[in-house]
């Protein structure tokens, strides 16, 4: 019976064990987590979206496009908004949280904005427009938060950049999608 129930645990272990690539440590909130991309093209067109991107407030504002290279434009979609402040935070892609309905558990109130500077690779302040054209060049390839502040209220979407690296037949891949022929 003793080693019945030693054979038991070892498998039950060894079975368990293998799982944590598929678990995320990050929680659905994370500051640095990033499960999609919406996907707008150089006139800030929506094209769709890989994943179920975690974003706040995409009905604001476009950023576009992305995927992005070096050249990153971000409008408000509302008449009477100013853009004040946008920061880059640098994240991790994690194909988790999926089925997650963001649209109800995220709110303008979720990071603190000294959460949000000091995870920042890159900032730009004070800006007080309607529309923004800005130089990224100085970010590495990978996925990016963009925080956004729009009448003293901060949105954000979820970008990638490239810089030739990873193929976009590589993010569809990534995120289990399929490109129409």
């Amino acid at each position: 019976m003793k080693n019945i129930t030693f054979l038991f645990s070892f498998l039950l272990f060894y079975s368990c064990s293998g799982n944590e690539d598929n678990l995320s440590l990050k929680s659905e909130t994370d500051i640095l987590l990033v499960t999609g991309i919406i996907l707008r093209d150089n006139q800030g067109q929506y094209n769709g979206k890989l994943g179920n991107p975690n974003v706040f407030g995409s009905n604001n504002l476009s950023i576009a496009p992305n995927p992005v290279r070096d050249r990153l434009y971000i409008s408000c979609l509302d008449s009477k908004c100013t853009l004040s402040d946008v920061w880059f935070v640098p994240a991790v892609a994690e194909k988790v949280y999926q089925l997650t309905d963001f649209n109800s558990l995220l709110n303008s109130s979720l990071y603190e904005e000294s959460q949000i500077e000091s995870n920042a690779e890159l900032t730009f302040k004070n800006k007080d427009k309607r529309n923004m054209y800005l130089n990224i060049e100085s970010l590495k390839a990978g996925y990016y938060k963009v925080f956004v502040k729009i009448n003293g209220i901060v949105y954000w979407e979820n970008i990638f950049v490239h810089r030739g690296g990873l193929k976009f037949e590589e993010m569809v891949d990534f995120w289990g999608m399929k490109l129409a022929n």
